[in-house]
């Protein structure tokens, strides 16, 4: 194995056991009382910053700002006691989150306390310092050697150790991919360094049990280095809680602007007392340049990284210096991976994580992810952790252990996903029905992972009713994108379906993985539109606001969004420009025109689904819906109900209850008869509602269309089971005999010869 440190923890001791204990000896705080700077009766607040003025002021202002890029929008920020006038002076809107900093101290340095005197429970109930952090990371190591390798990446301004471990399989790793994860870049982010050691542990401990880690670390290299600013983090341990910075002549830089991509620009300062201090020059800080020098050893081999952060609960891609997107199909490859992590996360009992580009957050010019990006070539990430703002740097520890498992789920899909030599794409969800007559065709692009992919190799397999797998039509888009044609089956035949690709290490990749052996699976049915609103012009039977509604702003109305950080650019058609949207206009920032102090209504047309319970077949209502509540003063405190009614609105069942916020136009389908039995009386609902003390609440809808869809009952197939047989002549003799409109066979509003003649003739042809 490959050491890349400037020296591993072997040459460490071989210079002097009894110095390296001493340091950390040195390091060590006692509990007994908290000697760190307070901050009796500063407030925290939440400011809504409306021009560039504003943002100057509340820099001079604020004892120190708590949001990770402030900027126009919502910005936290703790300020000194008396101080609010002169964000009332300013006209500066805001909410007090907290009257006193200094009792979300005193309650975690009691937690601390407390826990240091419990014996059992894990080491993920409380924090831990510097010194034992590095013990702990140490004995790990010890304890698996066969996987691990504990090094050294450097050390910082005050001489501490920058501690890195290595973990993967036995045998030869020198050309393993290599995933690149750290912690701890701003020293207050506490639960960073706890939830990047937690991963550590969990790849060590559980290799040769869990299927997963074994594979992964059979395959690949994960790197993680805890701690990349300790004096600093030792700094908030015994001088002042909410330092950020590291320790450069007593004001500090921020490591995370003094990376050497785009260094100096947006969302960095040249001014010293400043949380976002960039530095002298890039890389002027001997961390920074510590990881830099390690990573470069062997730059080939990485192929992703994640910066761990707090707070915010998000998932972040490049570029974070200006709003400018990587290439599109990097871009797609990003986002696509971004929402793998939130869902792991989210199938883990975790919360909510919001995936987005790093700008949308305000440009951060020289942080560490564009770095990785654009130096090496990795799939990067920053990861914003626990929570969104109740307690912001100074998570409870009660919040350790979920936080950290939570992103240990995320994680795993991640390094699965980046280690890959490449990987397929689609542009869709997988459909699980096809069309029978008319083919449905499906995009999908190749994107080179830690190798890179052989243009044409990608082919489209499907198998029809259990037999064989073929090949099927995919048209070349450009060169690494396609276009997959469906062949045309029965109706209620079973298509299964899976691609392959080819990478120029010798790979061939799988979607599904399992290839033919776990492949996608389709019906195949026949769809008529009923109803369909791209929502381009006219109101077309839609009603914006209904008796009752008392939103003061952001009530619904079709046109075309203005983008804010929580309402969309575009419409969610292809070709389109307008949808239904709570307030397009974006005003003078994020919160001027969102939904505001009640509920807004949206109702559809009057449709006809009755034809489907007619017919045997499903009526599916589809739309695509956009919304946004995680962001304000109360972030995630709203929900917008989608309801449908059978009977033109006399009485209404819930659809779904939107909280997800995505960021993103979300297309969703319903079988409208899982809900309310199909009728010519059809309306849906949409209520978007701020309910919460200062939220930002957006909501959007397009593309609303209902269809029927399925394999009608063939004409003598009365009780439609498929079969034509005695219990379909009965039925239909019944039904004559009562003289039901169904065995009116001809239509000509009569029940006689003529009718029981056409149904047995039909009958006979089966």
């Amino acid at each position: 194995m490959k050491n890349f440190g400037r020296w591993s923890i072997a040459v460490v001791v071989a210079m002097g056991v009894n110095a390296a204990s001493a340091q950390l000896l040195a390091d060590q705080v006692s509990l007994d009382e908290d000697r760190r700077i307070r901050y009796d009766d500063d407030d925290l607040v939440d400011a809504q910053i409306l021009t560039q003025k504003q943002l100057a002021a509340i820099n001079d202002i604020a004892v120190t700002i708590w949001s990770e890029h402030p900027g126009i929008g919502t910005v936290r920020i703790q300020i000194n006691e008396g101080t609010r006038g002169q964000l009332d002076a300013l006209g500066i809107r805001y909410r007090v989150v907290h009257e006193n900093v200094q009792e979300l101290i005193d309650a975690e340095w009691a937690s601390i306390q407390a826990a240091a005197n419990l014996r059992g429970g894990t080491w993920y109930d409380t924090y831990h310092q510097y010194n034992q952090i590095v013990s702990r990371l140490n004995d790990l190591a010890a304890a698996h050697p066969n996987l691990t390798v504990r090094e050294s990446a450097g050390t910082s301004i005050e001489g501490r150790d920058i501690p890195v471990v290595r973990i993967t399989g036995p045998g030869d790793a020198s050309n393993r991919p290599v995933v690149f994860i750290n912690g701890g870049q701003h020293a207050r982010e506490w639960v960073g360094p706890a939830t990047v050691m937690y991963i550590a542990e969990r790849l060590m401990e559980d290799y040769g049990s869990n299927p997963r880690v074994t594979d992964l670390l059979n395959a690949a290299e994960v790197v993680i280095a805890p701690i990349v600013n300790p004096d600093g983090y030792v700094y908030s341990w015994t001088n002042q809680r909410l330092w950020r910075k590291n320790r450069r002549n007593g004001h500090g830089v921020d490591l995370n602007r003094n990376w050497g991509w785009e260094w100096g620009g947006l969302g960095s300062s040249g001014d010293t007392d400043s949380d976002i201090y960039r530095g002298s020059a890039p890389f002027s800080e001997p961390e920074t340049t510590a990881i830099r020098d390690y990573v470069l050893a062997d730059s080939a081999r990485i192929v992703a990284s994640i910066d761990y952060h707090s707070f915010s609960q998000l998932i972040l891609w490049p570029w974070g210096y200006d709003e400018v997107d990587p290439p599109a199909a990097e871009f797609d490859r990003f986002e696509t991976i971004g929402f793998g992590i939130r869902d792991e996360i989210l199938d883990a009992g975790g919360l909510p994580y919001t995936p987005q580009p790093s700008y949308d957050l305000y440009p951060a010019a020289g942080n560490a992810v564009d770095w990785f990006y654009g130096a090496t070539g990795s799939t990067a990430y920053t990861i914003e952790l626990r929570d969104t703002g109740d307690f912001g740097f100074i998570l409870p520890a009660d919040q350790i252990l979920p936080t950290a498992q939570e992103n240990w789920a995320g994680f795993l899909y991640f390094a699965e996903e980046t280690i890959k030599p490449i990987s397929v794409v689609l542009a869709d969800n997988a459909p699980m029905s096809i069309g029978a007559t008319t083919p449905t065709t499906l995009d999908l692009s190749v994107l080179d992972g830690s190798s890179y992919y052989l243009i044409g190799s990608t082919r489209f397999l499907t198998s029809t009713n259990g037999g064989p797998f073929v090949e099927s039509q995919l048209d070349t888009i450009t060169h690494n994108t396609y276009h997959a044609v469906f062949p045309t089956t029965a109706c209620g035949s079973t298509v299964e379906f899976y691609f392959t690709a080819m990478a120029g290490n010798g790979a061939t990749v799988s979607l599904p993985a399992g290839g033919a052996n776990d492949p996608f699976v389709a019906v195949s049915t026949e769809s008529t539109s009923v109803f369909f609103d791209a929502m381009e012009s006219g109101t077309n039977g839609w009603t914006a606001g209904v008796s009752g509604d008392d939103a003061t702003t952001g009530q619904w109305e079709r046109g075309n969004p203005q983008a804010t950080n929580a309402q969309p650019a575009d419409d969610a058609s292809e070709n389109g420009v307008n949808c239904w949207i709570t307030g397009a206009s974006a005003g003078g920032g994020i919160g001027t025109f969102d939904v505001d102090d009640g509920t807004t209504t949206l109702v559809s047309p009057l449709f006809d689904a009755s034809a489907a319970a007619a017919d045997g077949v499903d009526a599916i209502l589809s739309y695509a819906r956009w919304y946004s509540n995680d962001q304000g003063n109360s972030p995630n405190a709203d929900s917008m109900p989608v309801e449908i009614s059978n009977n033109d609105g006399a009485s209404w069942v819930q659809l779904e209850l939107v909280t997800e916020n995505l960021n993103r136009w979300e297309r969703k389908e319903f079988n409208i008869a899982d809900f309310v039995t199909p009728t010519s009386q059809m309306r849906v609902r949409f209520l978007a509602r701020d309910l919460g003390d200062g939220s930002i609440v957006e909501a959007g809808v397009d593309d609303f269309g209902v269809e029927t869809r399925g394999c009608p009952c063939a004409p003598a197939d009365t009780n439609c089971d498929g079969v034509l047989d005695f219990f379909d002549v009965q039925l239909f003799l019944s039904l004559f005999a009562a003289q039901d409109p169904a065995a009116d066979f001809n239509q000509d509003g009569s029940f006689d010869f003529f009718d029981v003649l056409g149904y047995l003739d039909l009958f006979s042809q089966g």
